[in-house]
């Protein structure tokens, strides 16, 4: 895992005694750091993030405490070595990265000790001979002896330095790589180094702080980049991620770049900001939080979502989408999202999830939701129940907004159903022949969910034809949402959470697979109402197999197999996921069940993973 320093060619040294030292307590640094840096990572491993937030040269004097990191190799050598001599040398004429082991890797860091130096001091040289003055690096303040300089673009082969006449001890010119998976997982402890309400409690998150003032002053001080593309602003408590994404695909069906933006992920960070579909790489990642981070130190209380929502708008500015498909966090009145001015906003399904944030009744959840609806923007709505659709009603009335439902004011019907797809009609006008669309998502909600993004398409103004709305919904692809991954035996990948989203399950489950049992792998959060999902589904149920994902907001195993058993459930309990897998396999085996994951996006991702390692799929 150690990085291997590369020892430049040095001009003018003063002292050969000097440098011959230096060049025995380098040898000792390689000989003892891979011993080192095993421990670390052993200490590291069983204590988890805070010791590598407490490691990390991000925090506030990070430049202290970068001679004990170990991501910066035998940092505490070169310490010990700039209190006992400064040997001083003018610059190298340039670094040659050629044929370093990992240049290709990660991100360049060059840890430079300078008392005078100027970005224009530096250039970076490619493997087309193209030179770019400073590359858009950035470099630390100089308010200590030691900057880092890191390029934007980690494909450089050389690094040229300019001017002459720079200063520098010898021992502290170090060019290091560090990998990707290193630079990656930094980022993410930074990014979870602030308040993630995705893993809270529900008691903590009805004390949150929820407000736009902290999200409109850091997308201020980013120069609003959400101003720079039309947005399609997707609301809702089930089927915004899948009415996102049949948008996203139709758009990138009509040849434009597309910016997606959806939470939670499935088994990347990288999932939540996506353009055409395709996640942005681990390097853009990281590359963003560092772009971030002098605007996010400036503004106190700042979230994990807040900031990964400014990460989107930022990178969708600066690869200049065409249009971006917004999908909001929690709620929407003051969810991160909401700072959008969009072309249309959408309201997919509303339904009891988060009560003790959103509130107890359909009219107040629905009220949250409302607060995406901005004066003047169209809003397009989903079949809802007559409480919920009285408030959308009346905010977009109070707010001049012409609302589109789906059903009432844009008919629509199915038309047939297999386990590769269904097709549906909509009738957009009297004058015209039904449209025939054909999707690869399976249920009725998903032909709901392609109809409100159909309309919202047609709301947003941007110029798509109907057949290529058609094109881009049947190549849609929206993973966790009654997946079929496999087909002998039969298994399913759903992300129902809810009592409702559970009788849409039950629902599609007996059109798809009539008088079949299942065997369900269920795992669910604690704010869920755990009876009436159960109910809703238990008919269909052969056998419950309980587990728990690696999440702070899992409801305890027990706590299911008592409610499950109060309701006459034959249920097991069985940990960690993988061997729940194991358990169900083995139980279809014998009686030909179907076997189902649901209850929780974090069990399905996790069974979901376990399944494709069992059978080595991608």
């Amino acid at each position: 895992m150690a990085d291997q320093a590369i020892l430049p060619k040095i001009r003018n040294q003063k002292s050969a005694a000097s440098g011959a030292l230096f060049k025995i307590l380098y040898c000792l640094t390689a000989i003892s750091r891979a011993w080192l840096e095993r421990g670390l990572e052993q200490l590291v491993s069983k204590t988890g993030w805070p010791l590598k937030a407490i490691l990390n040269y991000h925090l506030p004097c990070g430049w202290v405490l970068s001679i004990l990191n170990y991501h910066l190799p035998c940092g505490w050598i070169n310490s010990f070595w700039r209190l006992i001599s400064r040997p001083y040398f003018h610059a190298l004429d340039q670094i040659n990265l050629a044929g370093h082991p990992r240049r290709n890797s990660g991100s360049i860091i060059i840890v430079v000790v300078l008392n005078d130096f100027d970005p224009k001091d530096f250039e970076f040289k490619n493997n087309n001979n193209t030179t770019r003055k400073n590359s858009g690096a950035q470099i630390a303040e100089n308010s200590h002896p030691g900057a880092n300089l890191r390029p934007q673009n980690a494909h450089f082969q050389q690094i040229i330095f300019s001017r002459s006449n720079l200063r520098f001890p010898f021992f502290a010119l170090q060019c290091l790589t560090m990998d990707t998976e290193t630079s990656y997982n930094l980022a993410l402890d930074y990014l979870y180094s602030f308040v993630d309400y995705s893993l809270k409690h529900s008691s903590e998150l009805a004390k949150a702080d929820f407000n736009l003032d902290r999200m409109r002053a850091l997308m201020s001080a980013l120069g609003n980049p959400q101003e720079n593309y039309p947005c399609i602003h997707v609301a809702g408590t089930k089927g915004k991620g899948s009415t996102s994404a049949f948008c996203a695909s139709a758009l990138q069906t009509g040849g434009l770049k597309v910016g997606l933006y959806t939470s939670p992920h499935l088994q990347e960070y990288t999932e939540r900001i996506q353009v055409n579909l395709t996640p942005i790489t681990q390097d853009e990642l990281v590359d963003l939080v560092e772009l971030v981070k002098p605007q996010v130190a400036k503004i106190p209380l700042l979230t994990t979502f807040e900031i990964t929502t400014a990460l989107a708008f930022v990178h969708f500015a600066r690869i200049k989408v065409d249009a971006a498909v917004i999908e909001v966090g929690l709620g929407g009145r003051l969810d991160a999202t909401n700072i959008l001015t969009p072309r249309v906003s959408v309201i997919t399904s509303l339904s009891y999830d988060h009560t003790a944030v959103l509130g107890n009744t359909l009219t107040l959840i629905a009220g949250e939701k409302a607060g995406i609806i901005k004066p003047g923007i169209p809003v397009v709505s989903s079949p809802q129940k007559e409480e919920a659709l009285k408030v959308l009603e009346k905010v977009a009335a109070e707010r001049g907004c012409a609302l589109t439902l789906i059903g009432r004011d844009v008919p629509y019907s199915q038309i047939e159903h297999a386990l590769d797809g269904q097709t549906l009609q909509i009738t957009s006008s009297p004058e015209l022949p039904p449209l025939t669309l054909r999707i690869p998502l399976l249920g009725s909600h998903q032909v709901e969910n392609a109809v409100t993004a159909y309309a919202a398409l047609k709301m947003s103004g941007l110029a798509l034809s109907d057949a290529q709305i058609a094109q881009g919904f049947a190549q849609v692809r929206w993973p966790c949402r009654f997946e079929i991954a496999s087909r002998e035996p039969v298994v399913i990948f759903d992300s129902a959470h809810n009592e409702d989203a559970f009788v849409r399950l039950a629902q599609t489950l007996e059109t798809y697979f009539p008088n079949r049992k299942a065997v369900l792998i269920l795992g669910i959060s604690e704010d869920k109402h755990l009876q009436a999902m159960l109910a809703a589904i238990k008919p269909l149920i052969d056998t419950l197999i309980v587990t728990r994902a690696d999440h702070p907001r899992a409801l305890e195993p027990e706590k299911i197999i008592a409610t499950a058993r109060s309701i006459e459930l034959q249920t097991e309990a069985v940990t960690p996921v993988e061997t729940a897998l194991d358990r169900a396999l083995e139980i279809a085996k014998k009686n030909g069940s179907i076997i189902l994951s649901a209850g929780s996006m974090f069990v399905t991702t996790e069974v979901k993973t376990a399944w494709q390692k069992k059978v080595k799929q991608p």
